[in-house]
């Protein structure tokens, strides 16, 4: 998020703006000894870490995981969301060229080799499907066609509604 939207949350308390992949290459990792994503924050100082909608933006994801991990308290937990829109310019080769199980699997085995967790669930978090309306009868329609018509816009909207966007999380906790 960006530091307008940061601001206007009334809810929050406190907030950190920061871009995960400064200063970072493939050739960069965290170790127990350096911190070079979240070194602000203490060893297991967090109960929830969450990364909404940004994983697949990620050019060093073991090191963001292995700092996920590091700055989580014993069964603390790690949610990691997202969909299947991107801004194509900006996400890794590796997710645009995957389906949506197939960004499951990236993201569990994010956290599978980064550290060890206690679990690694992936979840199907989207609305769960419309129910489309039953369709007038014939005898109905004939009597009056405008139900066919309302029948087949709202047959319409609930066929686009159920094939919208999906929204997935992998959630891990720490051992």
């Amino acid at each position: 998020m960006n530091e307008e939207e940061l601001k206007a949350n009334k809810a929050l308390t406190e907030y950190y703006q920061q871009d995960l992949n400064a200063g970072l290459d493939s050739g960069i990792e965290s170790d127990s000894t350096s911190h070079p994503l979240l070194s602000q924050f203490e060893d297991e100082s967090f109960d929830f870490v969450c990364n909404v909608v940004s994983v697949d933006y990620l050019t060093n994801p073991y090191a963001v995981f292995q700092e996920t991990h590091r700055v989580l308290r014993k069964g603390g937990r790690a949610l990691i969301s997202f969909s299947n829109r991107c801004f194509p310019t900006k996400a890794i080769a590796m997710w645009l060229q995957a389906d949506d199980i197939d960004r499951l699997t990236i993201v569990g085995s994010y956290f599978h080799y980064s550290a060890v967790w206690a679990s690694i669930d992936a979840l199907d978090i989207g609305l769960p499907p419309l129910k489309v309306p039953d369709r007038p009868k014939f005898d109905a329609i004939m009597k009056d066609p405008t139900k066919a018509f309302s029948w087949a816009a709202a047959a319409s909207a609930v066929s686009k509604a159920n094939n919208g966007d999906p929204m997935y999380l992998v959630k891990a906790v720490k051992k």
